[in-house]
């Protein structure tokens, strides 16, 4: 290649370059302001009470993506079946509680989520693995245990931060630059469709990137 093309190239690329870079560092007050560059992301914990064969009281864990309206989640919960068989001794209110059954459930779910200001709204179903106990001689051995399929599925709403803020140690000392990292609060129907059916509420709490900040 002769030298002067191979130079007018270069100073194409290094002029590309610089615009590029040039561009990219503006303040967010000289870009587009409808640009969103967060994913939607969060992490969450709930807990409640299911009725059904696999039901009882239960705590889990929920990691959620989002694309578009298109919501992808894996979930995992674990509940326990309670008897109360009254108290040790009538001289001492301590409570007699049996432990009848438990399950787990591990889940992949696809849905739909959509969000409105700090709110949102979703409806998910999908596939699960699950375990079932069930415990003889007054909860002390196992009397069944049960691999099977399932079909999980949950309804949320959800509240968070509608635009971003600082993150604030103790609610008193700001820390860092305005982050759509926040936190936020729901009510979780959840259940699953097996031959050990158990449909449950519960409040679930979590952490992440709920919308496009």
């Amino acid at each position: 290649m002769p030298l002067k093309n191979f130079n007018n190239l270069l100073k194409r690329f290094l002029t590309t370059t610089l615009l590029y870079v040039s561009a990219t560092n503006l303040p967010a007050s000289s870009q587009d302001s409808t640009l969103k560059s967060n994913p939607i992301v969060f992490t969450e914990a709930f807990f409640g009470f299911s009725g059904g064969r696999a039901g009882g009281w239960g705590l889990g864990f929920e990691q959620s993506y989002q694309v578009r309206n298109n919501l992808f989640s894996v979930r995992f919960v674990g509940s326990a079946k309670l008897d109360f068989e009254g108290f040790i001794s009538p001289f001492v209110p301590i409570p007699d509680i049996e432990l009848t059954a438990t399950a787990d459930e591990f889940s992949i779910l696809y849905g739909y989520r959509k969000i409105v200001d700090g709110n949102s709204f979703s409806i998910s179903g999908g596939l699960s693995r699950n375990k079932y106990t069930f415990y003889g001689n007054n909860g002390n051995n196992i009397y069944k245990r049960d691999y099977y399929i399932g079909f999980p599925f949950e309804l949320n709403y959800q509240i968070f931060k509608r635009e971003k803020k600082r993150i604030y140690i103790y609610g008193i000392l700001p820390i860092g630059k305005p982050t759509g990292l926040g936190q936020g609060i729901g009510i979780k129907a959840f259940g699953n469709i097996s031959r050990n059916s158990y449909l449950g509420l519960a409040l679930s709490y979590g952490i992440g990137y709920y919308k496009k900040y």
